[in-house]
């Protein structure tokens, strides 16, 4: 049986590693050297300042992985260092560096030394056993994702030809099954037939639905119910002089970018962008979800400081710090409501 071959619209990362951008490519082999070097500048300056074995790790990880991701196929993308020797190494050093400590009294106590003139401590050896067994850990991750599940297919195909499920026998009745497209979010796509189906889209041909089809398209006309009453009771509330009306409004505003951003994604029905084997139009987008993510920590930390405003902003101004000179006050003005002294009628002026 021959398979069909993907069309330009099939050809997704997910489907076709060979589907990544040239330019993405060549970026990530010149992002490479200088995350590997920020991460090595991580671990050293992390004894005194913020940084540190772990975060030093993450970030050279991730460099690796944006490696993975750009390259062409999966004989590309396997990293072929000793993640195993890595790891053990990183133990090894952290358990040493703990027994040396006995030389001094207790274990992990640190110990000085000059080399070349350069103090060092047993400390950094210790941070250099994290840095290599996180890296290796993250090494172990990016090999292991990709690898074949159970059922013996790759999450990643290493050819131009995608994996597809094995098509039914054709016969009179019936008409070749074509792969459903991914459909949009916000209903039916444009040119769709009776059924609000194409001809090669939700439904194939004859307009079949599948169980629970009819369910995700009710889903984004509720969100867009959701995201317009939100709207508007944030436009509302923005409306009021009330800083925390304000503030309420904000919130919402925020929360109604949020389901647009999710919509966009088409999670509904959907499974998650890990371990799939050949159609990409069942697979959440992933990148709506980090948009959300990342928005509702910018929402949040908005949130937090035009609260501290409005709490501030409501205190007495007239407080003094000490060593202010108070201003002089007023001269009090003559009150014409007292009364004058006014000599008895019977007194007789001597």
């Amino acid at each position: 049986m021959r398979v069909r071959r993907a069309s330009y619209r099939e050809r997704t990362p997910l489907v076709d590693a060979e589907a990544n951008g040239v330019l993405l490519r060549v970026a990530a082999h010149l992002l490479l050297p200088v995350i590997v070097l920020l991460s090595v500048y991580l671990l050293l300056r992390g004894h005194y300042e913020p940084g540190g074995g772990f975060i030093a790790a993450l970030v050279g990880g991730a460099g690796f992985a944006l490696l993975y991701l750009a390259a062409p196929s999966d004989a590309a993308a396997k990293i072929r260092w000793p993640y195993q020797l890595l790891i053990g190494s990183g133990i090894l050093l952290g358990t040493v560096t703990g027994l040396v400590g006995f030389l001094k009294g207790s274990f992990l106590t640190p110990i000085k030394f000059e080399v070349f003139g350069l103090k060092l401590s047993t400390p950094l050896i210790f941070d250099l056993g994290v840095y290599f067994g996180v890296l290796g850990v993250i090494l172990v991750a990016l090999n292991k994702l990709g690898r074949a599940d159970e059922h013996g297919q790759a999450s990643r195909t290493r050819s131009r030809t995608p994996i597809r499920p094995p098509t039914p026998p054709r016969t009179a009745s019936t008409t070749p099954t074509r792969p459903r497209p991914a459909a949009s979010p916000w209903g039916p796509r444009a040119g769709a037939g009776p059924g609000g189906s194409t001809s090669e889209g939700i439904g194939g041909a004859g307009g079949r639905r599948e169980p629970g089809e009819h369910r995700g398209r009710r889903i984004p006309m509720t969100v867009a119910i959701a995201v317009g009453l939100l709207t508007a009771g944030a436009v509302y509330l923005l409306m009021k002089r009330e800083m925390l009306r304000v503030v309420l409004g904000f919130i919402l505003l925020g929360h109604a970018g949020n389901l647009v951003l999710i919509s966009a994604g088409g999670t509904h029905q959907r499974t998650e962008p890990f371990g799939t084997a050949a159609d990409a139009s069942a697979v959440a987008d992933p990148l709506p979800q980090a948009f959300v993510l990342t928005a509702i920590v910018i929402a949040f930390a908005i949130t937090i400081f035009m609260l501290v405003l409005a709490v501030t902003g409501g205190e007495n101004d007239d407080t003094r710090g000490e060593g202010e000179v108070p201003p002089d006050p007023l001269p009090e003005e003559p009150n014409d409501a007292e009364p004058k002294d006014e000599k008895p009628i019977g007194e007789v002026r001597r």
